[in-house]
């Protein structure tokens, strides 16, 4: 077996990630559309093809990568 590092960018902070993280799980048996929404809209959520419905435990790594993001390309 032989692991090959990827050379994937990132397109945000990693504070940013960190940041988006700590809010989606600060506050118990929340959907991500409570806890997220000093961030984000019920529009960015459709925007992103993310299911606001969801509790933080049940969104994909992608998901946070695709809304830190987001939230990086608006300069919040």
């Amino acid at each position: 077996v032989k692991l090959v590092p990827r050379n994937n960018k990132l397109n945000f902070e990693i504070k940013t990630l960190g940041q988006i993280t700590e809010a989606a799980f600060s506050q118990r048996r929340k959907k991500v559309r409570s806890s997220l929404k000093r961030y984000l809209s019920d529009e960015d959520f459709a925007a992103l093809a993310i299911n606001s419905d969801k509790r933080a435990e049940d969104l994909l790594l992608d998901e946070y990568h695709k809304i830190a993001e987001f939230i990086s390309g608006r300069g919040k």
